[in-house]
């Protein structure tokens, strides 16, 4: 409503004939939108109520260095002189700094800034970059494991392909889906949520409708509903091609579709990052994202020659953020007063879904990182892309000679400060973690080079992995006319490639970790090398 009534008083006396008012019309209107401008800018660049709840600590330090904790069950700080982001609200007492801090969280560039001093480190700083040995916080004895580990084993239905299960729709359907915190992450959602009330709605009595409570125990007043989870998972990894490879695969006609391709709810929104972190999202919303594709999982039999039809559609869950995206592993009771994770999203997966399909298409670290850079970065040129370049690979092996590999990979507070998602190439690292876990022959591992030139052969292969059915010829043609997806935006093809120099540099940063990996896949194409 800023600047309504002196727009309406201006405008009215712009149509004046006399000349003084029209001057003076022009003058009010400049002010208005000034005012307008800054008012907006202000809410703009302030962090917001949900944020703060992230971002805003308080940091107590004492001079004799002992750590203690004040009602903290999960946290974890940085591994900086100074500590940074965090997502508790609570003060606690620090080691390994000499002066209170508090920690901000713009959600474009990280800084830690002095309560005595007023001075502003960011973290893409030099100064920042110092790695002493982390500090975990004490654990609290109250909780020993996170929601996930907490789930007892689902009993799945064996006539179905896809992990589901049977409960009673004990809710009343005007009530379901009115508290999922996906509700606002997306509009997919909110439109397919409405949907499904519509469809339960349908199926309940009137008198559970309107009294829910009021009927007996012996004779449910409600009926079932079929829940799934997903059969297998694309984790990864970003800018190699998944969306196309996805978008491919789900026109199959036996895979079944969530409202969106990434829910991101392992690696990120569990912990409420869809939120600003202002709570997390339980592992029943997760559920609720499914329920649609449950619907028609439910609808589609074929006839096994058994009393029962079987089921073979089966669904998915396509965020890439999953096989990587550890960075609030310490929230977990289950790794607390750990300085690196004991238990990842691989763990948490294999406890609620040991028999999970997973695929992983990757490409050569280098180019990726590069699209990624691109892709994200607002103000870009192949001279920046090299300095941050430059950055990253000296803060990272700083890093990796003071803690080692696998603890700098699994820090967030030092993979925000190297200004490119550069640990993302490192897919040894995160690659061995899954295959700690998960037999091999549950994990598929492309690459993009293979699925660019050889489309076709890729899919059936991915097809043979999932056990889904053979294509005809015309239903493969049909899919591979579909137009690529998600391909490098005009104006960053302009740009060209980026400057030999940057990408001797990087080829030499991810040369270990791929002889690793061909090791690892027993594949030397892994190597990437021409």
């Amino acid at each position: 409503m800023v600047g309504i009534y002196p727009l309406v008083l201006s405008m009215m006396t712009f149509f004046r004939n006399s000349r003084p008012y029209r001057i003076a019309a022009i003058f009010t209107l400049i002010a208005t939108f000034f005012l307008a401008y800054t008012v907006l800018h202000q809410n703009k660049t302030s962090i917001n109520p949900g944020l703060n709840s992230r971002a805003r600590i308080s940091w107590k330090l004492l001079e004799d260095k002992k750590r203690t904790s004040n009602h903290i069950a999960n946290s974890y700080i940085g591994n900086f002189d100074q500590p940074v982001i965090n997502s508790h609200q609570e003060s606690v007492e620090v080691s390994n700094s000499s002066s209170p801090v508090t920690a901000q969280d713009s959600r474009t560039r990280l800084y830690v800034e002095s309560q005595v001093t007023g001075n502003v480190h960011y973290l893409d700083d030099p100064l920042v970059h110092k790695f002493p040995p982390p500090v975990p916080i004490k654990c609290s004895s109250e909780i020993s494991r996170s929601e996930v580990l907490n789930l007892e084993p689902l009993d799945y239905l064996p006539n179905y392909k896809n992990p589901c299960w049977i409960e009673p729709l004990d809710t009343p359907a005007n009530l379901l889906y009115k508290n999922n915190g996906f509700l606002h992450y997306s509009a997919s959602y909110k439109k397919v949520f409405k949907k499904l009330r519509g469809i339960y709605r349908s199926q309940e009595p009137s008198s559970f409708a309107s009294s829910p409570s009021s009927s007996s125990s012996s004779t449910p007043p409600y009926p079932s509903r079929i829940r799934c989870l997903p059969y297998f998972f694309i984790s990864g990894q970003p800018k190699c091609g998944s969306t196309d490879l996805y978008n491919k695969l789900i026109s199959h006609p036996h895979i079944a579709t969530p409202p969106t391709k990434e829910s991101h709810w392992w690696g990120k929104n569990r912990y409420g990052w869809c939120l600003n972190y202002s709570r997390p999202i339980p592992f029943p919303d997760y559920v609720d994202l499914y329920d649609h594709a449950s619907i028609e999982i439910q609808s589609i039999t074929e006839n096994s020659g058994n009393s029962q039809d079987f089921h073979p559609v089966i669904t998915g869950d396509a965020s890439v953020s999953t096989l990587w995206s550890n960075d609030d592993w310490w929230s977990n009771p289950e790794n607390c007063g750990l300085t690196e994770p004991l238990y990842t999203n691989a763990h948490h997966i294999h406890h609620v879904l040991p028999k999970a399909k997973i695929i992983v298409i990757l490409r050569n670290p280098t180019d990726r990182l590069y699209s990624d850079y691109l892709y994200f970065r607002e103000y870009k040129s192949t001279t920046d892309f090299h300095q941050v370049v430059e950055t990253a690979i000296a803060s990272l092996n700083e890093c990796f000679a003071t803690l080692g590999v696998r603890a700098c990979v699994y820090n967030a507070s030092i993979a925000y400060g190297s200004r490119l998602r550069i640990r993302i190439g490192l897919y040894h690292v995160f690659l061995q973690e899954w295959l700690s876990v998960f037999p091999r022959e549950q994990l598929l591992v492309l690459r993009l080079e293979d699925y660019a030139a050889k489309p076709l052969e890729t899919m059936k292969k991915v097809h043979m992995f999932l056990g889904l059915k053979e294509l005809s010829k015309a239903e493969h043609e049909e899919l591979m006319n579909q137009p690529k997806s998600n391909t490098r935006r005009v104006r960053d093809k302009r740009l060209g490639s980026m400057m030999n120099e940057t990408r001797k540099l990087l080829d030499k940063f991810y040369r270990p970790f791929n002889v690793k990996l061909a090791r690892l896949m027993n594949n030397p194409a892994f190597l990437w090398e021409k």
